[in-house]
């Protein structure tokens, strides 16, 4: 169980992003001052508000939920990752983001709307979901790598279903919701 603590603790999805569009940028050609300073902006307005709202939330329940299991609790966060990543995206379009920023974006944005909507039924594994998005943003500039991205994503969907987060079919929906938003987001592009 302590292996399933760390991989969810590891693998949040407000971390997650940081390294894959790290990797992702540099692997596509971009200079460290470039991803330096879209990593920055991209932490400042797309994660840094909602893990401010996560620790306001938490604080405010008097618990340590960090990964918020109780579907009902996620209104909120999808409320406001939608904002954040639209005004990230529009930042992105308006002052020149480099190449792979702009697909990873909309569908990061696209994935977050379909999960505000299907949050309404069930909760999706946003976890799995993140780590399916970042894993194929990296293979689209690494293929070689997707094995091990691939092993990375499992290990992940692994851990929420060892932890009892969700159901099978909750790990299922968060990876295919995020590998249809970023494939056709990279295709498109």
């Amino acid at each position: 169980m302590a292996v399933a603590h760390w991989v969810s603790r590891l693998s949040h999805p407000f971390l997650v992003p940081i390294p894959a569009l790290v990797a992702a940028l540099r692997l596509d050609g971009e200079t460290w001052s470039r991803i330096a300073a879209w990593t920055a902006i991209c932490v400042a307005v797309g994660i840094l508000p909602p893990t401010v709202l996560l620790v306001a939330q938490r604080r405010r329940r008097g618990d340590r939920d960090w990964y918020v299991t109780a579907r009902e609790q996620r209104f909120g966060l999808y409320a406001l990752g939608l904002a954040c990543i639209t005004a990230l995206l529009a930042v992105a379009a308006r002052f020149g983001a480099p190449r792979l920023l702009l697909p990873a974006l909309v569908a990061a944005l696209a994935a977050t709307a379909i999960g505000a909507l299907l949050n309404r039924a069930t909760k999706i594994s946003v976890h799995v979901g993140v780590a399916t998005g970042a894993a194929l943003l990296v293979a689209h500039v690494a293929p070689a790598a997707s094995l091990a991205l691939a092993a990375g994503v499992t290990a992940v969907a692994w851990s929420r279903l060892r932890l009892g987060h969700h159901t099978p079919s909750q790990v299922a929906l968060g990876a295919a919701v995020a590998a249809a938003c970023i494939t056709t987001a990279l295709a498109l592009s």
